[in-house]
């Protein structure tokens, strides 16, 4: 009798142990799927956020280069307007007037294709925006129109300069998802970043390679004479050439290198590179990443469909240049339009005025029309889907990005613009604690976003902002500003540090 209890007992027990391993493989299984469903959420998430601002970008640049080649057929060169300079043509593409709002002069062109349009061409007065411009008794100078290599260069560096400033956004983006505790793992973001980084390297390399073709296919024409034929200059050109291609061979590998903070994914997908480089021969391979041997590469890049017929670029003519400076002040006077709001929004926020107006300077020259390649608006140069999308989430309760419209009013911009400061100083670096290296950290993070600002530090390049505290807070003041001039992964954001931290005093006390 006893064995048919042992038998029984041995039964259950190998009954229950069956159940609770069916069960445990079910819940394994529940979690599994949970973690797939979670992760597909997560990853639409990221690409509403992301396609949010590639809207923007491929918007402006679209625009942008539609316009380019119509501009450089007659020009020679296309200027393009940024923050702090405006480029205006008219609608025969006959005059320019670029206007520097930051360094206080304009510039004036027209296009005249003789002598006798030369000696004919007396303009008295002209509109930079609100301004007008007396040409009268203006210094002038007369040159060729040319589209020599040099021309081609500094046509490939604009790109070039579009192009970091779209990078530099896009961490400043990363950063605002990582740093708003959302949920989604930082891994994720770091790597959808890292990849929308990669289509916009490759994007700019396909840019240049049409403006390589366009221009090459002007020279050969046997029609077209470029005025220039010193090879001297046609060596200063190739030197020239050389620097573009290494400054987008180093933007390339720095994103390759930095984008991902998590060191093993960073091994895995420079391995990868590596792998796919061996076989890269043509730059039209977007969804590959491969080292950049030549902007030049003209040949690679297959047939361009946007590229004009040699036919319709006109017979190269003269261009009379007028240098001109500006009204005196103009700067100052645009600034004392904003004081009021700026002392407003300083007491409300607890945010330095003089912080604010220089950096209000250093944006936008103070204009509230400032458009940059990012791209940026208004005064404070705020973008909709970042800087915009964080105020109007943690201050108006609003969870979607700025309007554009919004943003070019003065008193949302300095509000927006401020608030941003109050938020990357008391939340983002609260964590630092001298006060001069908290306001080192938060002008370049307002350019380029905490996450660069700690990778400044940490020596593992992580985007760990509370890392890099513990760093920061056993340097003195002069030892962070200096590690972040020589450390910061872009030289506009090392640039704007130094511009933005001179200029403080320019505000301070009664002189604001």
């Amino acid at each position: 009798m006893k064995y048919i209890y042992l038998s029984l007992a041995l039964y259950i027990f190998s009954f229950n142990l069956y159940s609770s391993d069916s069960f445990s493989l079910l819940d394994d299984e529940v979690k599994k799927q949970s973690f797939s469903e979670k992760k597909e959420e997560f990853h639409q998430w990221l690409n509403k956020y992301f396609d949010e601002y590639e809207a923007w970008r491929e918007t402006y640049v679209n625009e942008l280069d539609e316009s380019r080649e119509k501009i450089i057929s007659k020009w020679g060169v296309a200027h393009a307007s940024t923050e702090l300079i405006d480029v205006n043509y008219d609608s025969e593409n006959d005059s320019r007037v670029i206007v520097d709002y930051e360094n206080e002069y304009a510039t004036v062109s027209f296009r005249v294709s003789n002598e006798r349009d030369i000696s004919d061409n007396k303009i008295g007065k002209v509109k930079a925006g609100e301004i007008e411009l007396s040409l009268e008794g203006s210094d002038f100078v007369i040159d060729e129109i040319s589209f020599s290599k040099e021309n081609e260069e500094e046509q490939k560096r604009i790109i070039i300069n579009e192009t970091e400033a779209q990078l530099n956004e896009l961490d400043v983006f990363a950063d605002r998802l990582v740093l708003s505790n959302t949920g989604v793992p930082e891994s994720f973001i770091r790597k959808r970043a890292h990849d929308k980084k990669i289509e916009i390297l490759n994007g700019a390399k396909i840019r240049i390679g049409k403006v390589s073709e366009y221009y090459s296919s002007i020279r050969n024409d046997s029609n077209f004479s470029d005025g220039v034929k010193n090879e001297n200059h046609i060596l200063i050109s190739e030197n020239k050439e050389n620097i573009t291609q290494r400054k987008l061979s180093d933007m390339q590998e720095k994103t390759i290198k930095s984008s991902l903070p998590l060191p093993e994914e960073k091994n895995l997908i420079i391995a990868s590179i590596d792998k796919k480089n061996e076989s890269v021969e043509s730059v039209e391979s977007v969804e590959s990443v491969e080292s950049v041997e030549s902007v030049e590469s003209v040949e690679s890049v297959e047939s361009v469909e946007s590229v004009e017929s040699v036919e319709s670029v006109e017979e190269p003519s003269f261009l009379i240049t007028y240098k001109v400076k500006l009204p005196n002040n103009s700067l100052k006077k645009r600034a004392e339009k904003y004081k009021q709001k700026v002392e407003l929004e300083s007491k409300r926020w607890n945010i330095d005025a003089a912080l604010i107006m220089a950096i209000m300077h250093s944006e936008s020259a103070f204009r509230a029309d400032a458009k940059s390649h990012v791209p940026a608006f208004g005064l404070m140069q705020v973008v909709p889907t970042s800087a915009g999308h964080d105020v109007n989430r943690q201050v108006h309760k609003i969870d979607k990005p700025m309007s554009i419209d919004a943003l070019y009013n003065p008193e949302v911009n300095i509000e927006t613009g401020t608030a941003y400061l109050n938020i990357l100083d008391n939340r983002y670096l609260s964590k630092i604690e001298n006060q001069e290296s908290r306001l080192y950290c938060m002008i370049a993070a307002y350019n380029t976003g905490a996450g660069n600002v700690a990778r400044s530090f940490n020596s593992d390049r992580s985007t760990n902002i509370s890392k890099a505290a513990v760093v920061i807070n056993k340097l003195s003041p002069d030892k962070v500003y200096e590690t972040l001039i020589n450390n910061l992964p872009y030289d506009e954001t090392k640039g704007y540090l130094k511009k933005v931290n001179s200029r403080i005093s320019l505000y301070q006390g009664s002189t604001i």
